[in-house]
Formats: C-alpha cells, sequence, structure tokens
C-alpha cells in the first residue's frame, strides 16, 4: 500500500493502490484490507472481459470512511444529493477526465463492499455502452419488460423515478452487477439461480460481461 501527503494544512495522508491502471484511493480511515478487497473485486468481476479495465485507464476509484463524506471526496456539489452512500461519475475523455466513484466501505454499521459494487458496477456499465452498440438498448427493453411485469417495485431505485439526476434504468444495471454476486443467506436472492429465474433479460447481459467467480462482500 502506498501513501502520499496530500495536504500539509490538515496533515491528511491519502492512501492509494494501482491496479493496472485504474488507481483505489483513500484516505488514512480507509484499511488496507478494505483496498485489498477493492482490487479483488475489480479483476475478479472483469477477469471474464478484462479489455474493461483497459477502458477504465485513469479512473479513481475512491473509498469512504463512515466519518468521511461521498460528495466532497469527488468533489461533487449537488445541494439536492446529501446523503449519498456511494456515486459515479462518467468519463469525459473528450475533456481529459476518466472518470471517478466513491462509496462508502460501511453498509448499515457493519464492514461492507456492497456500495463499491454497486458503484463500480456503474463504471463497467459506462464501458461496456461503449464496447456494445446494442448494450443500452437490451437493457433498456429489458428494464421496460420487467416494469410491465411488476418486478422490483419495492426497489429504492424505482420509488425514485422523477427525481432529479436519477437514472432508473442505470440503476437497474448496477444493483443487478450487485445482486449478481451477493445472494445467498440473508440476501434478496438465495442462489444466483434463483435471480436469473427471476429477471432473464437482465440477468442475459449480467452473464454476457460479468465474471461468475465468488468476490470479497466485505473485508
Amino acid at each position: 500500500m502506498r501513501a502520499k501527503k496530500k495536504s500539509k494544512s490538515k496533515k491528511l495522508t491519502l492512501k492509494y493502490l494501482e491496479v493496472e491502471e485504474i488507481t483505489i484511493l483513500g484516505s488514512e480511515n480507509i484499511p488496507d484490507t478494505a483496498f485489498r478487497a477493492a482490487k479483488q473485486i475489480i479483476l475478479k468481476i472483469t477477469s471474464k472481459h478484462p479489455e474493461i479495465r483497459k477502458y477504465l485507464s485513469g479512473y479513481e476509484c475512491v473509498l469512504v470512511s463512515p466519518e468521511e463524506c461521498v460528495q466532497s471526496s469527488v468533489r461533487w456539489k449537488k445541494d439536492h444529493l446529501k446523503s449519498l452512500a456511494g456515486l459515479a461519475i462518467r468519463p469525459r475523455n473528450d475533456l481529459g477526465f476518466p472518470g471517478r466513484l466513491a462509496a462508502s466501505i460501511q453498509w448499515r454499521k457493519k464492514p461492507s463492499m456492497r456500495v463499491f459494487i454497486h458503484e463500480f458496477g456503474h463504471a463497467i456499465g459506462f464501458v461496456i455502452a461503449k464496447l456494445d452498440p446494442h448494450y443500452e438498448i437490451l437493457l433498456k427493453q429489458s428494464f421496460r419488460k420487467a416494469m410491465d411485469l411488476g418486478l422490483w417495485q419495492n426497489e429504492r431505485f424505482i420509488k425514485k423515478i422523477g427525481k432529479p439526476g436519477h437514472d432508473p434504468v442505470a440503476e437497474y444495471w448496477a444493483e443487478g452487477v450487485r445482486w449478481w454476486y451477493t445472494w445467498g443467506k440473508g440476501q434478496k436472492f438465495k442462489s444466483r439461480d434463483e435471480f436469473i429465474q427471476y429477471d432473464p433479460g437482465l440477468t442475459h447481459l449480467l452473464d454476457r460481461w460479468l465474471s461468475d467467480e465468488e468476490i470479497p462482500l466485505t473485508y
């Protein structure tokens, strides 16, 4: 784990870990085990299509401790977004901005990589949209069919439809990435097969792009 001084006045040490050309960042409040878990998540989720990592060259993944602010960690100023657990910003290569995400490493007051998996799902989605011109069309078709069937009605991304800055289709994908890996006891789905039966359209896309390897869910 490498560390560098970010500010002499605040005496803040910024730690970082490189995963090929992707950088995982965090303050001294982030344990090294969380960095290692994030690295494994990145490598294992993309192992089926490692070219995704190439397209995320320069992307920054910021790990956020419970006492820190997600928005501040990525210098994001939106008044209507005050209590986010995570945030992913799309790369803008035309502006020289490689993209950035921030994710809390806690969920319900317990160590968890749940939010990181979701936000990295957004980052993957940004890349897949460039690699496959049919991806967004198929994702929207799957979303509409799921809505017609009354699926996911109790999920937050459905309840927030119409709110400023909310893209339900993008959230549908990112939550799908999380569900692809976080099944089992105490989860929404008891198995991946149960998830596949529930939403065949979404899981077809997930299976096309994501590995089926086990990933760290905590640290």
